[in-house]
């Protein structure tokens, strides 16, 4: 596979990671919110460890293994990754402190069983099925236009957040809806 490939199946699991997000919060919440650290609709740490886990998973053949391996390392990078987040922007975009068996709120075993039976769906019978699809995928124009969007999306989302982390002081637990309100009035201020 080449780059194209790979970055047209990132974006259509970062694209399922944020339809799963924002279902997951509207169930408990009643109230639809992008989850997400950029502004699109996709959550790329979805995108990221798919593609990861594809490249690395994809020859695995026992079935309990591959759930223990999504297990284990879309643990550890959700635990990574939340804990450079905060480090980098003073924010936390998930706390998981209310749900058993987490560690220091970054990851919780519920969502750990879940990356398990999704990576194994996701390499077993999604990623054998879209992968052909999207080699056939050849307009170079749209990929760029879709690539452009994504850049300067994180950009933005990176500049605002540094902005953030100068101008106000969040709690330690989940700071999502106040990143949302203040990401939205640094963007559309007025000048």
């Amino acid at each position: 596979m080449n780059f194209k490939v790979y970055f047209l199946l990132f974006l259509i699991y970062s694209i399922c990671g944020f339809l799963m997000e924002i279902t997951s919060v509207y169930l408990r919440t009643k109230k639809i919110v992008n989850r997400g650290f950029l502004f699109g609709p996709y959550c790329s740490i979805y995108g990221f460890c798919s593609i990861i886990m594809i490249i690395l998973l994809s020859d695995i053949k026992n079935i309990f293994l591959l759930f223990l391996l999504f297990f284990f390392i879309c643990g550890i990078l959700e635990y990574w990754m939340s804990f450079l987040m905060e480090k980098l922007f003073k924010a936390r975009w998930w706390d998981y402190s209310n749900r058993f068996f987490n560690i220091n709120g970054r990851f919780c075993i519920e969502n750990g069983i879940y990356f398990g039976v999704f990576g194994m769906f996701l390499v077993r019978v999604v990623n054998p099925f879209l992968g052909p699809l999207v080699t056939v995928f050849n307009s170079n124009i749209t990929l760029y236009i879709l690539l452009i969007i994504f850049i300067i999306d994180n950009i933005i989302s990176i500049y605002l957040a540094f902005k953030l982390k100068k101008i106000t002081l969040f709690k330690r637990d989940d700071n999502t809806n106040e990143i949302i309100k203040l990401r939205e009035k640094l963007l559309f201020k007025k000048t």
